[in-house]
């Protein structure tokens, strides 16, 4: 399930959280997946994005965007080649 950090903010502690709230954060365009997030901090994360791949992340069309906002090359060949191989 993607992650959205504003459910958890100290100023939401008091709010009443259930899961139809929780939801409509985690599935806002804003959420992410730990995948993405490893992708874009670029390659000195690749060993964390083999991991996530490994126990069965998925790449979607996101990570292509997460690797571009990396700006590292070879994070960017790497998505794009496992993008390819994965349809």
């Amino acid at each position: 399930m993607k992650g959205h950090p504003f459910p958890y903010s100290h100023s939401r502690i008091l709010l009443i959280f259930n899961d139809k709230w929780a939801r409509k954060y985690f599935n806002s365009p804003e959420a992410t997946t730990p995948l993405y997030k490893a992708i874009k901090k670029g390659s000195k994360w690749e060993s964390q994005v083999d991991l996530l791949l490994e126990y069965g992340a998925t790449l979607d069309e996101s990570c292509l965007e997460a690797a571009r906002l990396s700006g590292d090359k070879a994070m960017m060949e790497k998505v794009e080649r496992l993008m390819n191989g994965a349809i």
